[in-house]
């Protein structure tokens, strides 16, 4: 049952992780950022967001149990 909470976390997290990551991207190419820019921008953010929402997972999952 833990291999299925970990499976199950990190596929909704990579899931946000990717629509966060494109839709930043698409914004930020659309009021005119350098693409090279525009990738780095949604990356780190995209990134930010992914690590939140692993904490957030793990926390309601209950992968560490006291």
């Amino acid at each position: 049952t833990d291999l299925v909470k970990i499976i199950a976390s990190l596929g909704i997290a990579e899931i946000i992780y990717t629509i966060v990551r494109w839709g930043f991207q698409f914004y930020f190419l659309t009021v005119d950022y350098e693409p090279y820019l525009a990738s780095i921008t949604g990356q780190i953010i995209a990134v930010a967001i992914y690590l939140v929402v692993i904490n957030f997972l793990v926390k309601i999952t209950r992968w560490y149990k006291d």
